[in-house]
């Protein structure tokens, strides 16, 4: 299971000029932090890393994240099943 704090660190981990403060749940990845598609990618690389979870797999998921709090609720239904 990941929350909000983990992400906040994968986050300023990929990109340092992230407040991490500045994100939430309700942080829109492109919109609010400015992420493009090769830095949603790099954290779900990241989040494999630190979970040991085979994110890679369900990427068709990742696919419809916009917020901070859809990634959390990808990776948590994956780490249920």
């Amino acid at each position: 299971m990941i929350d909000i704090d983990l992400l906040r660190e994968v986050c300023f981990d990929i990109k340092p000029d992230v407040d991490p403060q500045s994100v939430e749940l309700a942080s829109h990845l492109i919109d609010d932090l400015n992420f493009d598609s090769i830095s949603l990618v790099s954290i779900i690389v990241e989040l494999e890393s630190r979970t040991s979870l085979d994110l890679a797999e369900h990427a068709e998921q990742f696919i419809e994240a916009n917020t901070v709090g859809d990634i959390i609720a990808i990776v948590n239904d994956i780490a249920a099943q």
